[in-house]
């Protein structure tokens, strides 16, 4: 699935929609990376071991990890975002909302979906978020 971001999402603040494309252009270049799909599965295999599905709370480190890979990367492209690892609790939270079947456990594809789910939302909202403060305080500025 590929991140967008529509001239609506801004609230009227299209003269700036340039950010918001950016960010979904690097953002999209950051989950289809080479590598990194194979990366998360490496990570979650080694905590899975040979079942096909792991139990949520170790799996928390291994997402703080690429939620940090991934603000790394926005910050080398250039692009501020509020990026930041989680509370382990808070990193489980999240992890148990993809658990749709209840099972206290995660599948990889369902750990990749909740994965790239919370960095792109993320890096859309507090992107979106930061330029539009910046651009705030510019027009405060000329006035």
């Amino acid at each position: 699935c590929r991140w967008e971001c529509w001239e609506g999402d801004l609230g009227g603040w299209e003269r700036r929609g340039d950010v918001g494309a950016q960010l979904a252009e690097r953002l999209n270049e950051y989950l289809e990376s080479p590598g990194l799909e194979s990366e998360v599965a490496r990570q979650f295999e080694q905590v899975a071991g040979r079942s096909q599905a792991s139990a949520i709370q170790p799996l928390g480190p291994v997402f703080n990890f690429f939620i940090q890979d991934a603000r790394r990367f926005m910050d080398e492209v250039g692009l501020r975002t509020e990026l930041c690892i989680l509370r382990p609790e808070d990193a489980e939270a999240v992890l148990e909302g993809a658990d749709s079947d209840g099972s206290g456990t995660l599948s990889l594809e369902q750990f990749w979906s909740a994965l790239s789910s919370a960095i792109g939302a993320w890096t859309m909202d507090s992107g979106l978020k930061l330029a539009r403060a910046e651009w705030e305080r510019e027009v405060q500025q000329q006035h």
